[in-house]
């Protein structure tokens, strides 16, 4: 099977009336939104009064067979060919970039690299200790097995958020660690 085309989001623009990426919002409502086991998207239809009150409780239209899946809305956060945002209904992920089927391989830039590098130093200094840190735990934290489990994986997500960089964040931060420490 021929690799799939990329969408380019950065080439000419295309009048928005023209743009046919979204109109496909319509096959998001008529079709199943999960994916089977093997990794592609189901293709089973789901009623239409089904869709439309899964859509008014901020939930995607599912099939009968994948309806305990419970996908929550999102929308897509890339740039199209017209220059405006997306906004094709996808998958909700907490921590990562909301990015439909088409624009999954576009990379988004980091929202904390837009930063001013002054706002961005005065973050990292609150966030990284100020003392070496140690390759591991002291004898007087409780092991990993003892700690409390935490009550709600939203809570949980929200809490290590930050700790989810990509790239080059994490260059960043390895900088200011190893400049800080001479």
């Amino acid at each position: 099977m021929p690799p799939k085309k990329r969408q380019r989001t950065d080439g000419p623009l295309i009048p928005h009336s023209q743009c046919k990426l979204h109109a496909d919002t319509d096959n998001r409502k008529t079709i199943c939104n999960a994916t089977k086991t093997d990794g592609t998207r189901c293709v089973n239809k789901v009623k239409p009064a089904k869709a439309s009150t899964a859509l008014e409780s901020g939930f995607l239209p599912l099939c009968k067979v994948h309806d305990h899946k419970k996908l929550r809305i999102g929308y897509c956060e890339a740039k199209s060919a017209c220059g405006e945002r997306c906004n094709r209904l996808c998958v909700r992920d907490g921590a990562c970039n909301q990015l439909c089927c088409v624009h999954i391989d576009v990379e988004l830039p980091n929202r904390l690299s837009t930063l001013p590098l002054e706002l961005r130093m005065g973050i990292y200094n609150l966030l990284i200790p100020s003392g070496s840190i140690p390759a591991g735990p002291p004898r007087r934290y409780i092991p990993y097995y003892q700690q409390r489990p935490t009550p709600n994986k939203k809570v949980y997500s929200d809490a290590a958020s930050p700790l989810r960089v990509d790239k080059a964040t994490n260059a960043a931060v390895t900088t200011l660690l190893y400049q800080s420490s001479l």
